[in-house]
């Protein structure tokens, strides 16, 4: 296992540069440029990948190295596993926040885990003394996190949701090309492309009695239920005050920030590398907010 140093050192090299990968932008076409020059066996392949996608309508597995050096299973040409397989990372952002903020021994609770990425990333920080457990409810998608946690003896991955109640849920299932946007079937997103699952839910506050652990850290990415998994860790970010991370998109993302601002937490956003204090806005697009205890410096 790499040291922290070693891990930020190794993403300080691959890093290209903080804005969110999917604004068409001039920056971030700047950024594709200087990364088929960086790696260009790897940008070559990974199109390749793409046409033939398109060509054949199909998904393919391919085996990708991570910036930490550790091999994880991703599906082209799924949004997710396309960033992965480019720059070796995604959402640089909370990856830095990762970096910056968990710590060997801690507990990581993963909401929304997809194929692994950050259960990996958490994995390789928090060592064998810490705990990393992962959540994903669509049986497709867990059984990628499944393959890619196998020899990781630290992580224990959950084929359920995290939710406000223990109960089950309906869920759309977009198959793997489109399995980052799975999500709870309600009235107004109910899809013909998509295929419907009954899943399993659990609360946090119910799953983290049952087997006796403190969570240290928590990041929820829900597709839009980040609420409801805030309402089912009451107990947990009351007594055990564990950071938070929230991926904000919807119009719960304002229930999500002002619950967390009335139990003392102090929110944060990441900006071009840097930790600086969120102002509540009106309307959200995605983006990562990170809640702290106490005030960092």
């Amino acid at each position: 296992m790499l040291s922290a140093e070693e891990n930020k050192k190794l993403f300080k090299r691959e890093l290209i540069g903080y804005e969110q990968d999917h604004q068409n932008n001039l920056k971030n076409k700047q950024m594709l440029v200087i990364n088929c020059l960086k790696h260009p066996a790897r940008m070559i392949n990974l199109a390749y990948l793409m046409l033939k996608s398109r060509i054949f309508q199909k998904t393919y597995e391919i085996s990708i190295t991570t910036f930490w050096n550790e091999s994880m299973n991703v599906i082209i040409p799924e949004e997710v596993s396309q960033k992965i397989a480019a720059y070796g990372y995604f959402e640089t952002g909370l990856t830095k926040v990762f970096l910056d903020y968990l710590h060997e021994g801690d507990i990581l609770i993963d909401v929304g885990a997809h194929y692994g990425y950050f259960s990996l990333l958490g994995s390789s920080i928090v060592g064998n003394s810490g705990q990393v457990h992962s959540f994903d409810p669509i049986p497709s998608t867990y059984q990628i996190l499944g393959s890619n946690i196998k020899g990781n003896n630290n992580i224990v991955a959950n084929n359920c949701a995290l939710f406000s109640e223990c109960k089950e849920l309906l869920m759309n299932d977009y198959g793997y090309e489109r399995s980052a946007y799975n999500n709870i079937v309600h009235t107004h997103n109910k899809s013909s492309t998509a295929k419907t699952v009954r899943v399993k839910a659990v609360s946090l506050d119910s799953y983290a009695g049952k087997i006796g652990i403190i969570p240290n850290f928590l990041k929820i990415d829900a597709e839009g239920e980040e609420y409801d998994v805030l309402l089912g860790a009451q107990f947990v970010i009351k007594n055990y005050k564990p950071i938070i991370t929230v991926e904000v998109s919807n119009e719960n993302s304002k229930k999500c920030i002002n619950y967390l601002l009335s139990e003392g937490y102090h929110a944060y956003e990441i900006r071009k590398g840097k930790m600086i204090p969120h102002l509540p806005e009106s309307d959200y697009l995605y983006d990562n907010i990170i809640f702290f205890p106490r005030a960092i410096q």
